[in-house]
């Protein structure tokens, strides 16, 4: 008798500690899955978001400088995923001052982050950027990455491209793929003093569950959880008067030819005051592992690379192969010292692949790898690290082109 009792309260105290454990990990989703990222301009505006259960419909954020006592109050919008009980909250705070610290936190929580706001100018200070893509496909590798990257403290961050490998039919287990994805990107995702880290993305072919890139629906995850507005998927970033960032869909979500091609010439048009101008997009146009002779690098070549070529873009990241490569400077698909130079892979969380020489690679490397890029008055700089935080590869003084 003594021993069934003592091992029903070893089972109660199992129970117990796994309840804990649960309640520990699921009571506090919303805190868990905050996120940053940019809707506006960054020298003067954070979008902050979460996640939560239906019945929560708080969707608003205190927010003051770093260091002073009295709290604004933000209200935002909240969103429900259709057919599913479950909100994205998304609050944006404008009007901020450029190159400053700001600390906020959700309304009913409890927990105080911080962010800091870009500058308006560089000569304020440089700015760095982490670029890479093919993120949370093997957990143990994600985490690694992060924790290297994070430690580059970089202002902002942008992926490639299949961010949450978050593509099937199991409704539960995208959602969940993807609260995965951002609670450990919470989590891991910290620069100095634990600051917050924005993030903003391109589109992968494992963000969405569709073949065909004329569908879009509410349905498709990558543009409900908030990295893209009005279920658009390919935009630009503008940085101050002094960088922008052209995040472009390679036949996911739309075609590359057609409407976005020619929103690209436009919007490079438009900016041809602005010195730094980078692309960043998912399948690439000069890959490491595949053939370049593909449907869709092809289509790359033909509709984007003459523009790049023409109207500025200095670097090209590109990703979905899971290595490292850096291009020579390439115009009319030929060698040539005035045009751009591609750099991807995409292996920031995913196994790697065999990288292979091909006539257009310069630089190549089989391994896991992030991007760096780093944005003076002076010029730009780049370097690429590996899982293993060894250095791949490097570029001093890019100017603009």
């Amino acid at each position: 008798m003594k021993k069934f009792i003592n091992n029903r309260q070893t089972t109660f105290a199992i129970y117990c500690l796994f309840s804990f454990l649960f309640c520990s990990f699921t009571l506090p989703q919303r805190e868990k899955t905050i996120y940053l990222t940019y809707t506006q301009d960054p020298t003067q505006s954070i979008t902050v978001q979460w996640h939560s259960p239906l019945k929560d419909k708080c969707s608003s954020v205190l927010y003051r400088k770093k260091g002073t006592a009295n709290w604004n109050y933000q209200t935002g919008v909240s969103k429900q995923i259709k057919n599913y009980d479950y909100l994205i909250h998304k609050v944006e705070l404008i009007h901020l001052e450029s190159n400053t610290e700001y600390e906020f936190k959700l309304e009913n929580g409890s927990i105080i982050n911080f962010f800091r706001t870009l500058p308006s100018t560089l000569k304020d200070r440089p700015i760095t950027v982490a670029i890479g893509g093919d993120v949370y496909k093997n957990i143990v590798t994600f985490q690694k990455m992060n924790h290297i990257v994070s430690k580059q403290n970089p202002d902002f961050v942008i992926l490639g491209g299949d961010i949450a490998y978050a593509k099937g039919w199991d409704f539960d287990w995208i959602i969940q793929r993807w609260i995965n994805f951002f609670t450990e990107w919470n989590s891991s995702m910290r620069g100095k003093g634990q600051r917050m880290i924005p993030v903003v993305a391109a589109a992968g072919n494992h963000d969405r569950n569709f073949s065909d890139p004329n569908i879009i629906s509410e349905e498709l995850f990558f543009l409900n959880f908030g990295l893209h507005e009005d279920l658009i998927s390919y935009k630009n970033l503008d940085v101050g008067s002094y960088a922008s960032f052209f995040l472009l869909d390679t036949n996911h979500f739309q075609p590359i030819e057609g409407m976005q091609t020619q929103w690209l010439k436009d919007s490079l048009l438009r900016r041809a005051e602005i010195p730094y101008k980078f692309a960043v997009y998912h399948r690439p146009a000069y890959p490491s592992i595949y053939s370049h002779k593909n449907e869709i690098s092809q289509a790359i070549r033909r509709n984007w690379s003459p523009v790049f070529e023409s109207m500025g873009i200095i670097l090209a990241f590109e990703h979905h192969n899971h290595a490292y490569k850096r291009t020579f400077p390439l115009r009319d698909e030929c060698i040539d010292s005035s045009g751009v130079i591609y750099i991807g892979d995409g292996c920031w969380g995913a196994n790697h692949r065999i990288a292979d020489k091909k006539w257009y690679i310069d630089k190549f490397k089989s391994c896991t790898c992030v991007n760096i890029l780093t944005l003076t008055q002076d010029g730009a700089s780049f370097f690429a690290l590996s899982g293993l935080n060894e250095l791949i590869d490097a570029i001093d003084d890019i100017q603009p082109r």
